[in-house]
C-alpha cells in the first residue's frame, strides 16, 4: 500500500505544471495586447505593460521589449544585462532597415551582454519564408515574415530561423545559456519583424512567438539543455517533502 502511495506522490510531483512567470512588456502602443494574450494563453497571467523601461525590473522573470522605433538607451541596456545575469529572459524586437537606430541599439545590447558582434543586413525582405530550427519548431517548421530585417552575423548566437538558401542569414536569433559572457545563465532572443506579433496573424508568426515564450520560461531547450524542463521550485519542495516523509516512516518502523 505504501509503495502505491509513493508512486502516486511521485507522479503528482513531476506532473505539477511549471510555475507561471511574471512578465513585463515594454511597448510603444503596437501589438502589446496580442503579446499579452499569447502569454496568458501559455499560463503567464501576471503581465505588466509599460511604455518605457522601469527603473527596477528585478521582480520580473521575463522582459519583452517590443518597441520597434525607439532605441534602447545606455540605461536600458545596463538594466537588461543585469537582468540577464540573474538568470532571466529578455526578448528584443527589431525591424527592417527603416528602423536602423533601433536595430543598432539591439546589437549594442547583445554586445554588452557578451554575445559578440552582431551584423544586421542593410536590406529588408518582404514576404520572406524561413525555416524554424530546433528547439523552436514545436508549433511550426517554417515562418513567413511580412517585412523583416536579417541578421548576417550573430557573434555567439544561434539562428532561431534562417533562410532556406542560407544558414548564415535569418531574422530571429537566440543567445542561449552559456553563450553570453556577461550573463551566462540568461536567455536572450530577438526577432527583426514587428509583424510577428500582429493579430489576426498568419504565416505561423504567432506560432513562432509561442515557441519563444516557452523558451523564455525554460520549458524548451537550447544552450546545452536536453529540452526537458528543469524542476520547478514547487516540484523540488514536494520532492524534499516526500523525502522527509519517507524518513519519518522509517523512524516509526524502527521504533
Amino acid at each position: 500500500m505504501k509503495k502505491a502511495v509513493l508512486i502516486v506522490l511521485c507522479v503528482l510531483i513531476w506532473a505539477t505544471p511549471a510555475l507561471a512567470d511574471k512578465v513585463l512588456i515594454v511597448h510603444q502602443n503596437y501589438n502589446q495586447n496580442n503579446l499579452q494574450a499569447l502569454l496568458v494563453a501559455k499560463g503567464h497571467t501576471d503581465v505588466t505593460q509599460a511604455t518605457s523601461m522601469p527603473a527596477d525590473i528585478s521582480a520580473y522573470d521575463q522582459v519583452w521589449d517590443i518597441r520597434y522605433n525607439t532605441a534602447l538607451s545606455a540605461g536600458d541596456i545596463a538594466l537588461l544585462v543585469s537582468f540577464l545575469a540573474s538568470g532571466k529572459a529578455v526578448f528584443l524586437l527589431g525591424e527592417g532597415t527603416t528602423y536602423k537606430t533601433r536595430n543598432d541599439s539591439v546589437a549594442a545590447a547583445i554586445l554588452a551582454a557578451g554575445g559578440g558582434t552582431v551584423t544586421i543586413s542593410s536590406t529588408t525582405a518582404g514576404n520572406n519564408s524561413q525555416t524554424i530550427n530546433s528547439p523552436w519548431n514545436t508549433e511550426a517548421s517554417s515562418v513567413t515574415y511580412l517585412y523583416c530585417g536579417k541578421f548576417e552575423a550573430l557573434g555567439t548566437g544561434t539562428f532561431i530561423t534562417n533562410e532556406p538558401s542560407s544558414t548564415t542569414t535569418g531574422s530571429a536569433a537566440a543567445w542561449t545559456p552559456g553563450s553570453l559572457t556577461n550573463a551566462p545563465t540568461g536567455r536572450l532572443t530577438s526577432i527583426l519583424d514587428v509583424n510577428v506579433l500582429d493579430s489576426p496573424n498568419g504565416g505561423n508568426r504567432n506560432e513562432l512567438v509561442n515557441a519563444l515564450i516557452d523558451y523564455s520560461a525554460g520549458e524548451i531547450g537550447g544552450g546545452g539543455s536536453s529540452g526537458v524542463p528543469a524542476a520547478t521550485p514547487l516540484q523540488l519542495a514536494l520532492l524534499f517533502g516526500l523525502i522527509g516523509l519517507l524518513g519519518m516512516w522509517k523512524i516509526r518502523r524502527k521504533s
